[in-house]
């Protein structure tokens, strides 16, 4: 299939061995992305060595997008003709990845193809096939507005979206992405460091005229929010901070004018609760950010502030161990 499987992880081992396994079972060459790496994972990394064909260990976080570039840029130098990225924390099965080659043979404009993915730990229920717009007309980045989600989530899957095959762009916990398009459009904009990253390629493919294709008969599994659920008030803050920041520079760079003004006010919305909730005990992030946020949609001022006020929270609570 001359396909690269990528798999990225911060100091997670068990799931990500799973998801190299899947890779390898899949007939793919399999390229592992560690950040944070340390030698106290060496003997775990040895005992994978004859799975895995390139390796990058980095001593730091650099985050999911500049982790994920590193090898998708080896994959462009080694004329791979696609790439398929799978999280730590999923798996495939192993005709996933053929399913999604044959549907991007098919047609030329398609540049990413999605799995259906379940939750890993009930496999009826769809944790993901594909980006749609949250409010609007499903099927159009300029008609859509509010925010994109992953189609399906948490419901029960019975078939409703088998023949429903366009969406806007792919979850990148598991997507195949044609070599060809990211050599045209450009990967991952590291300045989203995590989060949103995805979203942001497919409405820049979009642009391009590329197309984003669901494949039901590709099935792979999720354990989503496995990489945080145990982090600390802290860095759980700074991860919601990260989601209103990163759609923020995403609405900026590529929404129109409703869009962007549908989310000031319904973020204007959403600050007055969290302000009200901060005083209440209720949640630790307040409203001012979220203002911020908001403001920062239309105004460069505002924007500028909302990227100090970001960076001198993402420093102080040392987000770099978030993934």
């Amino acid at each position: 299939m001359n396909t690269l499987g990528i798999v990225i992880t911060y100091r997670e081992t068990e799931l990500c061995k799973k998801a190299i396994k899947s890779l390898v079972n899949s007939g793919v060459d399999v390229a592992l992305v560690f950040n944070g790496w340390d030698e106290k994972y060496r003997k775990w990394l040895e005992k994978l060595e004859d799975y895995i064909d390139f390796k990058f260990l980095n001593r730091e976080n650099v985050g999911f997008c500049r982790g994920n570039n590193m090898a998708m840029k080896l994959a462009i130098k080694k004329s791979y003709d696609y790439v398929f990225l799978l999280n730590n924390d999923a798996y495939v099965e192993p005709d996933c990845i053929e399913e999604l080659v044959k549907v991007m043979k098919k047609n030329e404009k398609v540049g990413m193809v999605q799995p259906k993915v379940y939750k890993a730990w009930n496999k009826k229920i769809l944790d993901t096939t594909g980006h749609i717009f949250k409010y609007g007309d499903k099927y159009s980045w300029e008609k859509g507005f509010g925010g994109v989600i992953d189609r399906g989530q948490w419901e029960l899957d019975e078939g409703q979206y088998d023949d429903k095959p366009n969406v806007l762009g792919c979850c990148a916990c598991a997507v195949l992405y044609k070599v060809e398009m990211l050599k045209n459009v450009g990967l991952f904009w590291e300045k989203l460091w995590s989060q949103g990253e995805d979203v942001e390629l497919g409405w820049r493919a979009h642009k391009y005229g590329w197309k984003a294709v669901f494949v039901p008969e590709a099935i792979a599994y999720h354990w989503r929010g496995y990489s945080t659920h145990n982090r600390n008030d802290d860095i759980a803050k700074v991860w919601k901070l990260i989601e209103y920041r990163n759609w923020t520079l995403i609405l900026r760079r590529h929404g129109n004018l409703k869009q962007k003004y549908f989310t000031l006010i319904s973020r204007i919305h959403t600050g007055c609760k969290f302000w009200v909730g901060k005083r209440t005990g209720r949640n630790d992030i307040g409203g001012y950010f979220v203002w911020l946020s908001a403001l920062a949609l239309i105004n460069d001022g505002f924007f500028r502030r909302m990227e100090s006020e970001f960076w001198k929270i993402f420093k102080r609570v040392m987000c770099i161990e978030l993934l």
